[in-house]
């Protein structure tokens, strides 16, 4: 292929490109001519200068995607904790605030704590003096969801971020008297251990080793009362 020629702005030469600098009007011109070589080499420093902008321009763009995304994903998380504290701590189907069976047991065993520092642990009125100390929070409980048989339970779900997920998730959190009112208490009896007398044996060492913390909790809760 023979080399590539054109033709000079100034002495309307054919002569060969690579003999050529590019001019500010877009022509060309033989290296020789006066003022040439300055024309060129502010073209060059223009053409650095444009690239210059243009790579600063698009790393701020991208920087300024960056921050938008990261803000976007920080704003994500914080409402999926927001979401996941309200789901863990509200019944889905009446609104209630509630508190979890772990957290229940857990004010049950301070309670009795309590009633033996006070000298008071009776096994016959046991229940009633529990229910004296513990907060009067609805226990909230995540049963099975069945999308066949549990219609009732997702019409009466106010929330519209469980009532479409729900049939994902296959749970749902719920008070004791809905539990009731729906009829799915045998699903929470399904999920009861069958613990044998040799299994709470076992866990008598766990017991012993937590007493120390709440008979600490029981008298800080005693001070507080």
């Amino acid at each position: 292929m023979p080399p590539k020629t054109v033709t000079c702005s100034i002495c309307n030469q054919e002569v060969l490109k690579s003999k050529t600098w590019a001019r500010a009007d877009g022509t060309r011109a033989c290296r020789n001519h006066d003022g040439i070589a300055e024309e060129a080499q502010k073209l060059q420093e223009q053409d650095k200068q444009r690239l210059a902008k243009e790579t600063t321009h698009r790393e701020h763009a991208q920087e300024t995607r960056w921050k938008k995304d990261a803000t976007a994903h920080e704003q994500f998380k914080r409402e999926a904790k927001k979401l996941r504290e309200y789901a863990d701590s509200h019944c889905w189907t009446c609104g209630r605030e509630g508190i979890s069976q772990q957290e229940y047991w857990a004010n049950v065993m301070v309670a009795q704590k309590r009633l033996e520092l006070r000298g008071e642990f009776n096994l016959l009125t046991l229940q009633e003096d529990i229910q004296k100390l513990t907060p009067g929070y609805k226990v909230l409980i995540y049963i099975p969801y069945n999308d066949e048989k549990d219609h009732k339970i997702r019409q009466a779900i106010t929330d519209r971020r469980f009532k479409d997920i729900i049939h994902l998730l296959r749970r749902v959190n719920m008070c004791g008297p809905c539990i009731e009112t729906f009829g799915v208490k045998d699903r929470y009896t399904e999920q009861l251990p069958d613990v044998s007398i040799d299994q709470l044996e076992a866990l008598m060492p766990v017991v012993d080793l937590i007493d120390p913390l709440l008979t600490e909790i029981a008298k800080r809760k005693e001070t507080q009362n």
